[in-house]
């Protein structure tokens, strides 16, 4: 298995690398690259409680506003974030965003980054977690509250970009996703009393989960009042890309 998934996507990325240039249809090779690389980023990366996760989006959220539409104005020129993800003078789209292209725009893309749907992500899976450890379903649990605040940041990202907030021809769009999905997060908890616990108290990975039977831990756990695993973990963070839309003449938009 491990040796088909190698060949699989060691075929993927040498064709991406050769048509890339040429080919209308490379923009699928790399999506696909793409959500393979966040799907790992989420199998190896994991909250342990809420208060981590709300620093982490909150800095990567300030991150992002600061090199989208305080950089420029800092250093009056143009976005660096934007320049190095849309290739700068070379017009080359890097392999670090979804593309998406504009059917009704010949040559037109809008981009994703990499970072816009890793990083939102990280709080989706802590909600599963939560949810699976408490044995909550549907709109009964988190998770499925957090897809809506995702969706509901996008379609605020799209609208900040028909209008243009900023002038920078894109969005950071952490910026609209992190207050949809944590405030979303922290009010639901909050009213349904389990916002101390998340904020306190360290989720058991899932696979610690699987492991012991969903009910406990390993001996070094500790258990918080209503009966809830504790462990420490440490958490690495990815950087975030953007999310921009460019004039249809450079062949490339971006959203970040």
């Amino acid at each position: 298995y491990q040796l088909l998934s190698f060949f699989l996507g060691l075929g993927v990325a040498v064709t991406w690398s050769v048509v890339r240039l040429r080919a209308t249809w490379a923009w699928v090779l790399q999506d696909l690259s793409g959500v393979c690389i966040i799907l790992t980023i989420l199998s190896f990366l994991k909250m342990p409680n809420l208060k981590i996760a709300s620093i982490l989006l909150s800095g990567m959220m300030f991150y992002d506003i600061f090199f989208v539409f305080i950089q420029p104005l800092l250093f009056r020129n143009e976005s660096v974030m934007k320049k190095v993800a849309t290739g700068g003078g070379t017009h080359e789209i890097l392999p670090m965003a979804l593309i998406i292209p504009e059917f009704t725009q010949g040559g037109a893309y809008s981009l994703l980054g990499y970072g816009d749907v890793a990083i939102p992500g990280l709080l989706c899976v802590y909600a599963a977690g939560w949810d699976a450890m408490h044995r909550l379903r549907g709109l009964a649990g988190y998770f499925w509250i957090q897809i809506a605040g995702y969706v509901c940041g996008i379609c605020l990202t799209v609208a900040a970009l028909a209008i243009d907030i900023g002038g920078q021809g894109g969005q950071p769009a952490l910026c609209w996703l992190v207050p949809c999905m944590l405030g979303s997060f922290l009010g639901t908890a909050h009213w349904r009393g389990d916002l101390k616990e998340m904020w306190t108290t360290d989720l058991p990975f899932l696979e610690d989960m699987a492991i012991n039977g969903g009910g406990s831990t390993s001996s070094t756990s500790t258990r918080s009042p209503r009966g809830t695993p504790r462990r420490s973990s440490d958490c690495r963070t990815v950087s975030p890309l953007r999310s921009w839309r460019t004039p249809r003449s450079t062949r490339r938009s971006f959203w970040t």
